[in-house]
């Protein structure tokens, strides 16, 4: 099994368009670890950590905090641009995680578990977790578009968006190699809340994290073709397709709020869902 972001390319345009992991998800879950664990705290590790966006959010709560990624790619993009002094980046999937047992006070994964093998990763997630640590899980609904005060526009603009979403790139949104469920634009809540099967009974959603984001119409096209479904329309159509993919959602977004330059901004709301289980 390959990563879909296998090329420095796709693992640059991810870092540099993503929104960011805000820091309240690693402090909402370090405060239900702290409901039950009293003990030091001596490492974190992130699984599929892609270029450490999740990862930094971890900087300066442990000891060691290590962060791995199944793509090469990623993890080079992640030791650029982050200091070996404040986490270590390895190259591994998360079905064999290279640390030793009951050693590892919390396991982050935010955004990648969906591609995972679940059943052996909850095993590995069980031998590396001390007594009373944590696993937590998380991912984001994907933006709804909207203009500040113009409930017009954000209705044309959001409608636009999620065409894309939903058409164009419908065929390519990931389905799990695992255990065959298609994960695809908006049903990833109701898969990371009730379909997958942690082994540990005590369990929390928290759903309290969100923000909105103002970000051009070229960035919102930019991240957009970044998803995961994009990268696979990507390679299965060619650049050339691919890029006026791209240039017609910018044409139609300018169009509908009348804007002259690709650089008017627009918002988006993005909303984090996260589960935390207790060993």
């Amino acid at each position: 099994m390959k990563s879909v972001w296998n090329t420095g390319n796709e693992a640059a345009k991810y870092s540099a368009k993503r929104p960011e992991h805000p820091a309240a998800i690693v402090d909402n879950v370090l405060a239900f670890l702290k409901k039950k664990y009293t003990g030091p705290m001596t490492m974190a590790i992130d699984v599929g950590c892609g270029t450490g966006m999740s990862t930094c959010n971890l900087f300066g709560k442990f000891d060691n905090i290590l962060g791995v990624d199944l793509s090469p790619s990623m993890i080079e993009q992640a030791k650029k641009i982050f200091s070996t002094d404040l986490a270590e980046f390895k190259v591994s999937g998360a079905e064999s995680l290279p640390v030793k047992d009951s050693s590892v006070q919390t396991v982050l994964v935010g955004r990648a578990i969906h591609y995972f093998d679940q059943k052996t990763f909850f095993q590995e997630a069980n031998r590396i977790l001390v007594p009373g640590g944590v696993l937590a899980y998380y991912s984001v609904h994907f933006p709804t578009v909207f203009v500040q005060d113009d409930a017009e526009k954000s209705k044309l603009v959001n409608d636009i968006f999620w065409e894309y979403m939903d058409t164009y790139l419908e065929k390519y949104w990931t389905r799990n190699a695992f255990d065959g469920e298609l994960i695809g634009a908006r049903n990833r809540r109701d898969y990371y809340v009730n379909k997958m099967k942690n082994p540990f009974a005590e369990k929390e959603v928290d759903e309290t994290v969100s923000y909105d984001r103002e970000v051009s119409i070229a960035d919102l096209a930019k991240e957009l073709d970044t998803y995961s479904a994009a990268v696979k329309h990507r390679e299965d159509k060619g650049d050339t397709a691919a890029d006026a993919m791209i240039e017609e959602f910018v044409s139609r977004v300018k169009k509908a709020l009348g804007a002259e330059t690709d650089q008017q901004t627009v918002m988006s709301k993005n909303s984090f869902y996260i589960v935390m289980a207790r060993k």
